[in-house]
């Protein structure tokens, strides 16, 4: 028995002890079969009125405890997704990356300021660039997001006037990506044809010794950014409420 079901027995045997004492007693000095009856009836009441608080306390108490453990069951869901991403990123880099190279990636999502930037990535920790943001038709990232489909950057063949006027890039951004040689930009799909991010590959060599215009580079990055979108979804990570942009 929980201690709230104690309370309300408790509170019922002690009006209905009160009712029968009064019953027995009140008569012996003059009371009348009305005024006993309302002495009942105040403990009816009273009893009544605290079963009622006592249940309305203990339902805003289960509610409170629901809450609080929705909120850690998604906080865990949350944390062994992103885990998954991470995971997911590093075999991406091992199977597509060359060893004699530094091949990075990382997974873009839009932020409040409607632009792409980094949430999750492997081999980037101590990289400049990591907090690097592009805005629609910026650079690989941006292309892949405004065209809705793989881009692929071979940036050594391609001058500064050229990042700046083809790919949409600031001198900022360029001189960021200073290390990065090529680049490989695949949109994430939501169910819908709802585009909620970019799966992003680079390395340190031209495309002519990463290969990451390779088709099988390119299919396994296609793969890759669907397990992403699964992931994404079931850790409630991002929400379809806010989409980058349909299709």
């Amino acid at each position: 028995m929980t201690r709230q079901a104690v309370v309300i027995v408790a509170a019922l045997a002690v009006a209905w002890i009160v009712a029968a004492a009064a019953g027995n007693f009140l008569p012996q000095i003059g009371f009348s079969i009305v005024a006993l009856a309302a002495v009942v009836l105040v403990g009816i009441l009273m009893t009544a009125a605290a079963t009622v608080r006592q249940v309305s306390s203990t339902t805003r108490d289960l509610r409170e405890e629901l809450e609080r453990t929705r909120a850690e069951l998604k906080e865990t869901n949350a944390t062994l997704c992103r885990a998954a991403i991470d995971t997911l990123l590093s075999q991406f880099v091992k199977i597509a990356g060359r060893g004699w190279l530094i091949t990075r990636s990382s997974v873009f999502l839009i932020g409040d300021d409607e632009r792409l930037q980094i949430v999750q990535h492997h081999n980037m920790l101590a990289a400049p660039d990591r907090s690097i943001k592009f805005g629609k038709y910026q650079g690989c990232v941006g292309q892949a997001w405004g065209r809705k489909e793989q881009i692929v950057g071979n940036l050594p063949a391609a001058s500064d006037v050229e990042l700046s006027t083809a790919w949409g890039l600031t001198p900022e951004q360029i001189a960021l990506n200073g290390n990065v040689k090529s680049i490989l930009s695949t949109p994430i799909w939501f169910p819908g044809d709802v585009i909620v991010g970019i799966l992003n590959i680079d390395s340190d060599g031209p495309l002519a010794t990463s290969g990451l215009d390779q088709a099988e580079v390119m299919n396994l990055a296609a793969q890759t950014a669907e397990i992403l979108a699964g992931l994404l979804e079931l850790g409630e990570i991002i929400s379809t409420d806010r989409p980058m942009e349909r299709s």
